[in-house]
């Protein structure tokens, strides 16, 4: 899979789809995938490989930013839109990429027709990729160019709010999702501030304590 044809992480609307079994997003924080995971794992040192079983179109290795974890994640391209890449389940704890994916690096992971495997829905080839979790063709490691995809998060707004947030884009000369980012880095800017540790001192006399000589002028 070629990740620079990708734009964005496609996940599903937590309050359109509740059901872990089919929302990606939930799926994926139920198993410790939420989307700092999946942005290390492809912004750091990411190797593809081949699982024994077709589940996803891509699979990936690769560590978090500080490099104590290893990650195995699964991806699709999104059905939405052909340059989103849509996570479809993942795992942690997998051994060293050396011991089960192949040092060397040499072998190129072939592309294949879309198996039965393949056509199954998405649950079920979730379901049946975590039954065979750990399992990687040996050898089979490709690694590929590391890179930062944004996140693609949809958002309930009532039309009165939508149109307003618009005509304040428009008078800004800004988009929509630019006004929101601006809106949420306020948000947390003033959460830090809000919970951010402060001290303060208070200088009391104590009596019977002898004051300090004072200094005669020269």
């Amino acid at each position: 899979m070629d990740l620079s044809k990708y734009e964005a992480i496609d996940w599903d609307d937590e309050e359109e789809e509740p059901d872990e079994q089919t929302n990606n997003l939930l799926h994926c924080l139920r198993h410790g995938v939420d989307e700092r995971v999946v942005d290390e794992v492809l912004s750091e040192e990411p190797v593809e490989i081949r699982l024994p079983l077709e589940t996803a179109e891509a699979a990936f290795v690769g560590p978090d930013r500080a490099w104590n974890q290893m990650w195995t994640l699964l991806f699709d391209t999104s059905y939405k839109r052909g340059d989103w890449l849509r996570p479809v389940t993942g795992w942690w704890g997998q051994a060293s990429r050396d011991q089960r994916v192949g040092a060397s690096q040499a072998a190129q992971v072939e592309g294949t027709t879309m198996s039965d495997e393949h056509q199954r829905s998405e649950r079920e080839r979730r379901e049946l990729a975590r039954q065979h979790a750990g399992e990687v063709v040996e050898g089979s490691g490709r690694a590929v160019a590391p890179r930062r995809l944004d996140q693609m998060i949809s958002l309930r707004l009532e039309p009165e709010l939508a149109v307003a947030l618009r005509e304040l884009a428009n008078r800004r000369g800004v988009t929509v999702s630019e006004l929101l980012r601006e809106g949420a880095i306020c948000l947390l800017e003033a959460d830090r501030a809000s919970t951010a540790p402060s001290f303060t001192w208070t200088v009391v006399s104590v009596p019977g304590l002898p004051n300090p000589p004072q200094r005669q002028p020269a």
